[in-house]
């Protein structure tokens, strides 16, 4: 893609040629805000692919660390510019001070802000109710 954005600059630099002065301006300017927009993409892509990278650390520590075992443990996480939220269900507010501090051990995570919420049995019932595990 850059290839052809490159060629197609260098095309429209060739024919320049024949452009007076203000049209010579004119492109210089749509190349360079051009410039502009496609360094904006790489930025964002770069911080896109970082935060990704960084939520996989943190679900994998997650899923390894010994104490957040459950039957079904449900933890999400979603990282963005090294700020970590964690989502879901836990079984103790012990497990959920854990996933606090095991996220905040991963390399990047500059900050966490901890949403789990403790999986309470209804009276009476087999399902359970949430309540928040940080209150």
């Amino acid at each position: 893609m850059r290839h052809l954005v490159l060629l197609g600059l260098v095309a429209g630099v060739g024919l320049l040629g024949g452009c007076n002065q203000t049209d010579r301006a004119e492109v210089r300017q749509e190349v360079k805000g051009m410039r502009q927009q496609m360094q904006g993409a790489a930025e964002n892509a770069r911080q896109a692919t970082a935060d990704a990278a960084l939520s996989g650390k943190v679900k994998t520590a997650l899923a390894t660390r010994k104490g957040l075992d459950m039957p079904k443990p449900h933890i999400d996480v979603d990282a963005k510019a090294g700020h970590v939220v964690l989502k879901g269900d836990v079984a103790s507010r012990a497990q959920a001070e854990l996933a606090e501090r095991v996220a905040m051990e991963i390399e990047g995570v500059t900050s966490v802000d901890n949403q789990l919420m403790l999986r309470v049995p209804a009276k009476g019932s087999d399902s359970g109710a949430n309540a928040p595990a940080n209150p």
